[in-house]
């Protein structure tokens, strides 16, 4: 049973924050908190496709010396640790057995399972961990949501944005591990609907860590977690006035000594904006602004310009490079993207970018965050 406890409670403890603060600013390098590893996806019938704006967030998972990888087709390819592709799960179609575009997918190590949730909000398919089918669950309703997690008993939280004014549906569905509706939970909006045509606000709201799960809306001032025990505890009030460029703060990876932070920036109210990225220290109880590379690009794109902050040594971490593993962070770089920074590549990547083509499937970085 999932328990919510108010900003008023007597165990409050939650951390406040505001974008126009003026927070000292740290130089925490990607390297003093995190390993990074690169992996050439070597090319197969599996082969992926990187196209449009951005990739989703957390279509990665790494387990049992395994890559799990949704892909713009809406298949989950499944690579070994060195890039080679093993099998897919790609049972597109309209029988009991197969699914027409996928909502989201999850894994639980535990029981080597893979949770595939239908484009169509109508069914839930489950694999194990080589792809083989085991079973699937159908519901007559239509249950819809952006973001999905496990939590205790096999069960599944789903958050559900609000795309209208007036939308009384649930937010926070409780789920069966048989795909069936247990409860609904309440979750009180304080700040305006934000209208989000072009899907430039990609972000998920709810958030790993090692502890639970951070639970984050535009539309909300708090930063809840869900701990181990299921229940709801507020952690971050943003008190930045919303119509300034940067939106809101949302975390991306929490270890024991920090939280850290990205924004969001609204391609209404400032289009050309900038991201920008914070850290919490824990244990001093402080908000600080981490150095950043890609505010000095000129360059507008803003996927290109992380990416090469990584590279780099900057910990630029935002919703795009989130993945199904709490302490795992990635990003796919193209092809063409490493030969037209071939100069500037660190020694590992600059090696695999030697043998690359145009064409070729994307280059993983894997990061890891150490606790």
């Amino acid at each position: 049973m999932l328990i919510i406890a108010s900003c008023d409670s007597p165990e409050k403890s939650f951390a406040i924050f505001n974008a126009n603060e003026n927070y000292p600013e740290i130089d925490l390098k990607l390297s003093d908190v995190a390993d990074v590893e690169y992996i050439q996806l070597n090319p197969g019938k599996d082969s992926i496709l990187i196209t449009g704006f951005t990739n989703k967030a957390r279509e990665i998972y790494i387990a049992n010396n395994k890559i799990f990888l949704l892909d713009y087709n809406k298949k989950i390819v499944i690579y070994d640790r060195d890039g080679n592709p093993i099998t897919k799960i790609a049972d597109i179609g309209r029988g009991p057995r197969e699914f027409i575009g996928l909502i989201d997918f999850l894994a639980d190590s535990t029981k080597n399972e893979i949770y595939c949730f239908a484009g169509d909000g109508k069914k839930l398919l489950v694999y194990d961990f080589n792809g083989k089918y085991l079973r699937h669950f159908s519901s007559d309703k239509v249950i819809y949501f952006q973001n999905v997690c496990l939590i205790e008993n096999s069960e599944f939280l789903g958050y559900r944005r609000v795309f209208r004014d007036g939308d009384t549906r649930p937010v926070l569905t409780i789920l069966s591990s048989k795909f069936e509706i247990q409860s609904s939970i309440p979750f009180n909006y304080k700040r305006p609907y934000v209208f989000d045509p072009d899907g430039v606000l990609e972000y998920s709201s709810i958030i790993n860590s090692n502890y639970g799960n951070f639970l984050f809306s535009l539309r909300s001032d708090t930063i809840y977690f869900i701990n181990n025990k299921l229940k709801i505890i507020p952690r971050f009030v943003d008190k930045t006035p919303y119509t300034s460029d940067n939106i809101q703060i949302y975390p991306t990876i929490e270890t024991n000594k920090y939280v850290f932070f990205a924004t969001l920036f609204s391609h209404i109210s400032d289009p050309n904006g900038k991201v920008r990225y914070y850290v919490y220290d824990k244990e001093n109880k402080r908000f600080f602004i981490l150095k950043q590379m890609s505010s000095q690009i000129k360059d507008k794109n803003f996927k290109n310009n992380f990416q090469l902050a990584l590279i780099h040594n900057f910990l630029e971490i935002n919703s795009l490079t989130l993945t199904l593993n709490s302490n795992i962070a990635a990003t796919l770089i193209p092809p063409y993207f490493l030969l037209e920074n071939r100069d500037s590549l660190p020694l590992g990547l600059k090696d695999i970018c030697n043998n690359i083509k145009e064409n070729d499937n994307p280059v993983l970085m894997l990061i890891k965050f150490r606790k």
